[in-house]
């Protein structure tokens, strides 16, 4: 993987529409004028280090997390992962029981 301005840009692109959230929409949820992220993902423009923290923030993920294209839905992940935290022995080995079953399954 190479990290470059088109990384960036494609990834924002790629996280935002996983969260469900327009473009516009999320621009605004970031208090920015409805064209700030048009401007990111069509590569007019970068993030500057607050806003990067930020979108990260609004997607609920970690900057590894933003950095980690082979998670493909890293605030998806971050949510299951802390659910699985709560459970007890018995019931992670049938998570991980179903989990071998399906990746053999789609392998």
């Amino acid at each position: 993987m190479e990290i470059d301005e088109s990384f960036i840009q494609q990834r924002i692109l790629k996280l935002v529409a996983e969260s469900g959230e327009s473009e516009r929409g999320f621009s605004l949820k970031m208090g920015r004028s409805y064209s700030y992220l048009g401007n990111i993902t069509s590569g007019r423009a970068l993030p500057s280090m607050s806003d990067f923290l930020e979108i990260c923030r609004l997607l609920n993920i970690s900057p590894k997390d933003f950095f980690d294209d082979k998670a493909q839905n890293p605030a998806l992940l971050k949510k299951v992962t802390n659910k699985l935290k709560n459970l007890n022995d018995k019931d992670l080995l049938l998570v991980e029981s179903i989990i071998n079953r399906l990746q053999k399954q789609y392998s």
